[in-house]
This record gives C-alpha cells, structure tokens and sequence, in this order.
C-alpha cells in the first residue's frame, strides 16, 4: 500500500483525514478520505500498487465487469445501462455534429458501449486494464481492446472523441494518462469525461456509507472546482457539464443497502429526489457529471 501525502491533481500537501471508509463492497477494509483544501481533491489513503489493486476487482459481482442479472441492484443497473447506452450514443453524436468517427473508450468494461459505436459504422478501440474483462470484450463483440500501457503505443491525432465513463476516478498516474489522452486526440477532437461528484446531496446525506467513494477503487474523488483545476493543468477547457440524474437513484440504494444491510427502497428513491432537485438549485451538483472537454489550443 502506498501512502499519499500530496493531491494528485494540485500538488498541495494533504491535511489529516476527515473521514474513514470501508470498502463495503467487497473485502470489508478501512481506508482514508482526505480532502485537498486548494482544489477540494478527495483523495483515498492508502493506495494499493500495482497488481495488489487487482483483488479489489477479482469478483463477479463487479457490475461494470459484468452482465450477471443476478440480484435487484444488478438488474436495475443493467437497465439503466441498456437506456444509457443509446443516450451517451445520441450524446457524442450531437457535440461532434458526425454520425461517425473514431472514438476511444478508456475504462471500457465489457465493451456494450464500444460494441454499440461499431455497429454504427464507427472505428472503435477500448482501454480496459483488467485481463478477463478485456478478454470477454474481445471474444464477444470482437473489439480491438487494449491494456493500459497500449495508449503510448497509438499514434497522435488518432481520435475524434475519447470517453471516459467512470473510470477517471480509478487511474493512479492521472498526469500521464492525461498527457496520452491529449496526445492522440485530434487537434479538434473531445474529450468526454464522467465521474462521481462527492459535492452532492445524495453524497452528503449517506456520509461514509455514499457507494460513490467506492474504495480503494475510486483512488480520486472529483468536484467541479478539482475537475476544473486537473484539466486546466492538462491544457483542456471544460465546455460544457451535463448532470447524470439516474445515477443519484442507483447510487442511493447501493448506499442504503451499506448503511443497514438492506435496500430501503422509497428511502433510497427519495433520497435520489431530492439530490437531484438540490442539484438544480445549487450550481449543477449531480451525484455524478459529464465534462466534455476541448483542447485549449484548438
């Protein structure tokens, strides 16, 4: 495990935690939230390195890795999917104005998202650092899917749009992934990045037991003001942000299932409310926001 004293987005020497976190997901393990005071960063302490990262993931339970029905979470989430694949869809379409292009999804999964591209006559390459998952994106859509260390192998340019759709969050060399990422965007391209926002209601109200914090998978915990701070390092302008709203409703029942051991289900719906309705009143704090991004230079 590794101990983090400075931000990973600023730089700025962290203070103490302010809160403990179990992982309640998977192994029942106690981490840190510290908070940077300049960017307003959360950061997990400690990380794990390397391949110790990867018992973390090593379940079937893992959504993102998975298309298992099992159980009512899972089945929601594959719902909300089906219908969020065609809007994230629509969504590419409308801010580049093409119908096709090339397109990379860092963090891709099991590759629904990036098989729905190639269908529509896009070229399309997925990111996915777990072995197994990638492998199951490959044998069955028959995608091109590469591991981490495949995006210093593309060339410059390549890319109208790259994605990333919760998987900012997980990167432990953010500067470098970055630098990548701008390297083999087109000078034009965009560059669309989704993550939790722990500045929301929904975030506020579950406290420790917010599924959103997700440790020590989620390394980084974003707000805008962070967001905003990381990207501008980078050399790329946010230019627009979109609210997910469907995540406040999932995100809240997986927390009430942490809290109490079950999923209190109108609690869970209200409480996804009144995130969503506190976000509209207050600066755009969605459980979790898509920042599309462009190049400052372009």
């Amino acid at each position: 495990m590794k101990t983090i004293t400075a931000c990973p987005v600023c730089l700025s020497l962290l203070p103490d935690p302010i809160m403990d976190i179990r992982d309640h997901f998977l192994t029942g393990e106690t981490f840190h939230l510290m908070k940077c005071q300049r960017c307003g960063c959360g950061v997990t302490d400690p990380w794990p390195e390397g391949q110790e990262m990867n018992r973390y993931y090593r379940t079937e339970d893992y959504i993102s890795h998975s298309s298992s029905p099992k159980g009512i979470i899972n089945k929601l989430y594959l719902l909300i999917r089906t219908f969020t694949l065609r809007k994230k869809y629509r969504l590419v379409c409308r801010i580049t104005g093409c119908s096709r292009g090339s397109i990379l999804d860092v963090g891709c999964g099991s590759g629904e998202l990036l098989h729905l591209f190639s269908k529509k006559q896009w070229v399309a390459f997925g990111i996915e650092p777990d072995e197994n998952t990638r492998n199951k994106a490959i044998a069955r859509y028959r995608l091109q899917v590469g591991d981490s260390g495949s995006l210093q192998d593309l060339l410059p340019g390549t890319f109208h749009v790259i994605t990333c759709w919760h998987s900012l969050e997980h990167i432990a060399l953010l500067s470098e992934t970055l630098h990548q990422l701008r390297r083999i965007l087109a000078p034009d391209g965009t560059l669309i990045v989704a993550v939790p926002n722990h500045d929301s209601r929904d975030a506020m109200i579950y406290g420790p037991f917010w599924a959103a914090w997700d440790m020590p998978r989620h390394l980084l915990h974003f707000t805008r003001t962070a967001m905003e701070t990381l990207m501008k390092q980078h050399h790329f302008r946010i230019i627009e942000t979109l609210p997910l709203k469907m995540d406040a409703y999932y995100i809240s029942m997986l927390s009430e299932k942490y809290k109490s051991g079950k999923i209190h289900y109108v609690r869970a719906l209200a409480n996804g409310y009144r995130s969503n309705r506190y976000a509209r009143a207050n600066k755009n704090t969605y459980s979790s926001l898509i920042y599309v991004l462009k190049q400052e230079n372009a």
